[in-house]
């Protein structure tokens, strides 16, 4: 019986210990994987899209020339929705400087994003892509991706995740992004 218990609790603490061990390696791994993708992201050019807005039509090419800051997000995406109001204040704030473009993909209908463009007074640009166009182009990263394009199409920065806190969210857009796309005004 002593030997039962002792086996039994040995494969307990071999267990626990295992699990913690996978999970601090998960995370390690998350951590990398977003590094890698932001590494491999920055200072390569922007994917090739194709985009309609109000019968203007968007693509790589007809951008060029601008620094172009792009937002991808989904209704559900709670942090997503808690940038909303900040990212309108960032448009509102360098919308009259020609060099400028702010534009917002998400794989949401129509339907859904005049919903929220009404409930959250979006005044930029969203525009609808395929759920696929959408992974592609924020190369396969969480949900809210931010990127700051450069005239060239190059890609000067990438940022995925976000924050539900007020303070956070206003903090990462005026500290971070702000100054990036003015830099490359």
């Amino acid at each position: 019986m002593k030997q039962s218990i002792l086996i039994f609790l040995a494969f307990l603490r071999f267990y626990s210990y295992g699990q913690q061990q996978t999970i601090l390696r998960q995370e390690i791994n998350i951590d990398s994987l977003y590094k890698a993708i932001q590494i491999k992201a920055i200072g390569k050019p922007f994917s090739p899209f194709y985009a309609n807005y109000e019968n203007k039509v968007f693509t790589n090419e007809n951008l060029k020339g601008k620094t172009v800051f792009i937002n991808f997000w989904f209704a559900t995406c709670a942090p997503c929705l808690a940038e909303f109001d900040d990212l309108n204040k960032l448009y509102d704030s360098l919308k009259s400087n020609k060099k400028f473009e702010f534009i917002s993909f998400t794989f949401e209908t129509p339907k859904v994003i005049k919903e929220i463009c009404k409930k959250y007074k979006i005044h930029y640009k969203v525009i609808s892509l395929n759920v696929d166009v959408c992974e592609r182009l924020n190369r396969n990263a969480s949900y809210p991706t931010s990127l700051i394009i450069d005239a060239n199409g190059i890609i000067k920065f990438f940022r995925m995740g976000g924050s539900t806190k007020k303070e956070e969210v206003k903090k990462v857009i005026f500290t971070e992004y702000y100054p990036k796309i003015v830099a490359e005004l």
